[in-house]
């Protein structure tokens, strides 16, 4: 994990030349970009879409007495809108 500490740097870098109204990112055990796939070392993929209104929100998994439930969602179920999530098992 030796380019951890270069996570600002790479973010600033994005920011700089994107400059996007709206960011998401997760971590990954590999990176998969087109025809190539990272999993020995630190990779980066930006996907980038263009003409969409973008919100971002977090989820939240709590735990209950009788299972679980997900917090945190901000959208109209019955809108016919695009959501992508990136899900994280680990926190």
């Amino acid at each position: 994990r030796a380019h951890t500490d270069r996570a600002a740097d790479v973010l600033s870098a994005v920011l700089q030349m994107i400059d996007p109204p709206a960011l998401v990112g997760c971590i990954a055990q590999a990176i998969v970009a087109g025809r190539h796939e990272i999993e020995d070392g630190p990779a980066v993929v930006v996907w980038l879409a263009s003409g969409l209104a973008a919100e971002t929100f977090q989820l939240d998994f709590v735990r209950t007495g009788s299972g679980a439930l997900i917090t945190g969602y901000r959208f109209d179920r019955t809108a016919r809108d695009l959501h992508l999530l990136l899900p994280d098992p680990y926190t």
